[in-house]
């Protein structure tokens, strides 16, 4: 391909990545919408709404405030240091508003909770020192404002197939514009990396938890680059949504195995690209009532 030629699907992509972001006007919560609109029978199937309540729960999406394994990975800030610290304070008494009896984080849950639960003895005992990691800077803090109990991880195991998706270009003959979409992602990241290091951290996570944000988050875990791969007949990209799909369907699923019935105010915290799925299946799940992070940054 010459490099005119690259140049120029180059800037196709962006705008289409852009269109995608911007313009998408129906968010992927309506595709499940027949089924998450629940009758009278469903919510008489619920125990807590035979009682009259729903327990309330916050989906917090962050950026990574330290290493990550995520694919595209995030430049990092001094969360340590004086003025991030002073911000980390601020973002917590934000949260605070809510009083949350129940913290789960993004760590996974056979694997990492031991150590969560003695770090966090250690932690109430001020023989820890809180790192950099959002489980600590938000988890831990929130954890030991309001007696909680050691954060609950909720993390659970996937498969990101991204061979799959280049696959996929590859049978309908859009590797491309695939390979510009992927581009154009990477740039989109470091744009917003780059803009988080100039932001408070409670603004960053406002502009996350926003609608747009929620569109960006799918963007770039390429669900609606994946549903536009392969010919019709070969459900490789639809395998690349679903099984993405499924390890939020996990993590949903240990949200609602980890809640004790006295929880009636839940604090979930996970990466922002987790958020759109976990929000949708809660949102369709008579025992929730999902609250807009959005609501306690401003």
């Amino acid at each position: 391909m010459t490099l005119k030629k690259r140049v120029h699907e180059q800037a196709c992509i962006q705008f289409q990545l852009y269109a995608m972001i911007h313009f998408l006007r129906l968010p992927l919560l309506a595709a499940l919408a027949v089924v998450a609109t629940p009758g009278p029978s469903l919510g008489q199937a619920s125990a807590i709404a035979q009682q009259g309540a729903r327990k309330q729960i916050i989906v917090l999406g962050t950026f990574h405030f330290a290493s990550n394994q995520d694919a595209i990975k995030h430049g990092e800030m001094d969360i340590l240091g004086t003025q991030r610290q002073a911000e980390i304070q601020e973002l917590n008494d934000k949260l605070a508003g809510f009083a949350p009896d129940r913290i789960m984080v993004e760590w996974k849950v056979v694997e990492d909770q031991p150590f969560v639960d003695s770090a966090y003895a250690e932690y109430l005992a001020d023989r820890f020192k809180l790192r950099a990691n959002e489980v600590y800077q938000i988890g831990f803090r929130q954890a030991r404002r309001f007696d909680t109990g050691p954060p609950q991880c909720i993390d659970a195991s996937g498969l990101f197939l991204y061979d799959t998706l280049n696959y996929a270009a590859g049978k309908s003959g859009r590797t491309a514009w695939f390979e510009a979409y992927m581009d154009s992602v990477v740039q989109l990241v470091m744009e917003q990396d780059s803009l988080h290091m100039h932001q408070r951290i409670t603004e960053a996570l406002r502009q996350l938890n926003s609608e747009e944000g929620t569109r960006t988050a799918l963007a770039v875990n390429s669900v609606f680059a994946a549903a536009r791969l392969g010919p019709l007949g070969d459900d490789a990209g639809a395998e690349f949504i679903g099984q993405w799909y499924l390890r939020n369907i996990r993590m949903y699923a240990n949200i609602c195995r980890s809640t004790r019935d006295t929880d009636q105010r839940v604090l979930v915290i996970v990466g922002n690209g987790h958020r759109p799925i976990i929000e949708q299946m809660l949102r369709a799940d008579p025992d929730w009532e999902v609250i807009e992070a959005e609501r306690y940054l401003r």
